[in-house]
């Protein structure tokens, strides 16, 4: 929930949680099946913290700045 709390509040975030949100988002695409998935009004633990982490939008963003870093030869 820290993660989850600093992007809420847009506070700096750390290279190694860059890489804490790309783990997330990585290993959760077969949290998607289970029950509760997109459902709002019983949802998954799983989905709350996709969301809180900053659903699609934020698994592009992060995927994005890791890249764009990478081209830049910049270590996050």
């Amino acid at each position: 929930m820290r993660l989850s709390q600093a992007l809420a509040e847009g506070s700096s975030i750390t290279a190694k949680d860059l890489d804490e949100m790309l783990d997330f988002f990585e290993n959760s695409d077969i949290d998607q099946s289970k029950p509760g998935w997109g459902d709002k009004e019983y949802p998954s633990a799983d989905w709350i913290r996709w969301l809180l982490m900053g659903g699609d939008a934020g698994w592009h963003w992060a995927r994005t700045t890791k890249e764009l870093a990478s081209a830049m030869g910049e270590k996050l």
